[in-house]
């Protein structure tokens, strides 16, 4: 392949000949590419997604290993914040302070966010009030998570030093029709999603897994194209934890009212 000869000690060159060994049904060589980027860039989550998808299409039990829904990915409910009597009266203030923040209208260049909106939080934004009780419930959750995990030779369990540092935020609203595509944190380790606010549709569940977050469908065409694996309904209040390796998304939905939520990314400090 060109770029590989013209650039053979470029990541970005290997990467793309990853995606297209995948596209172009050679699992097998795109494996043994992966393999040698992730020899290379231990810690690059997007080459080690690309692994995992050879590994899926080629029926290699590492690929369940990756992806043990069950032990890697947590749901948990946040702390009720200090100076609320429980959890709805925090979001819905937290939400209109989240909203009034949101000042586009239409999904930015080069994010996953489709049919929406999406806001950085920066240092501004996290020392308001209520985004700092926010982030106070989110570290506790995720000091949580972690101490689960515990230590281990596995991709996630293997830079688990018992502390965690935020390394990025933003908070995304959708509107009626929005999504996530699918996408992974090349330079993550634990990403997240946190319910702020739904529409009924979502969080009543009767709507079939509309808005709902899925895993496991990669951003890139395969042979045979390969479909989630893994669902999480929303609620309210509730955080989800996953590996950044993971592909993740958000199924569309049709509603008159927007979903708020708040995602982050840590590493380990």
């Amino acid at each position: 392949m060109r770029a590989e000869q013209l650039a053979p000690n470029d990541a970005s060159a290997q990467i793309s000949v990853c995606e297209s060994l995948l596209a172009s049904g050679r699992p097998q060589d795109a494996e043994a590419k992966a393999a040698a980027l992730c020899s290379t860039l231990p810690t690059h989550q997007y080459a080690l997604a690309l692994r995992a998808t050879a590994w899926r299409l080629l029926g290699d039990s590492r690929y369940a290993a990756l992806h043990d829904y069950a032990a890697l990915v947590a749901q948990q409910q946040l702390d009720v914040p200090v100076g609320f009597e429980d959890l709805n009266s925090f979001l819905s203030v937290l939400s209109d302070e989240l909203q009034s923040l949101h000042s586009f209208h239409t999904h930015p260049f080069f994010q996953s966010v489709r049919g929406g909106s999406q806001l950085t939080l920066q240092a501004d934004e996290l020392s308001r009030p209520l985004i700092a009780k926010l982030f106070n419930a989110i570290g506790l959750a995720v000091q949580r998570y972690i101490d689960t995990l515990g230590r281990g030779n596995d991709p996630v369990r293997t830079r688990n030093v018992g502390r965690a540092a935020l390394s990025g935020a933003w908070s995304v609203r959708l509107r009626s029709g929005g999504h996530h595509a699918d996408h992974v944190h090349p330079h993550g380790w634990i990403s997240s999603a946190c319910y702020i606010a739904l529409p009924p549709a979502i969080g009543d569940g009767q709507n079939g897994r509309a808005g709902w977050l899925r895993l496991g469908r990669p951003a890139l065409p395969t042979q045979p194209l390969l479909e989630a694996d893994h669902f999480v309904q929303p609620k309210l209040g509730r955080l989800v934890l996953f590996p950044a390796y993971m592909w993740h998304g958000v199924e569309p939905f049709e509603s008159d009212q927007p979903r708020l939520s708040v995602a982050f990314d840590v590493v380990p400090a």
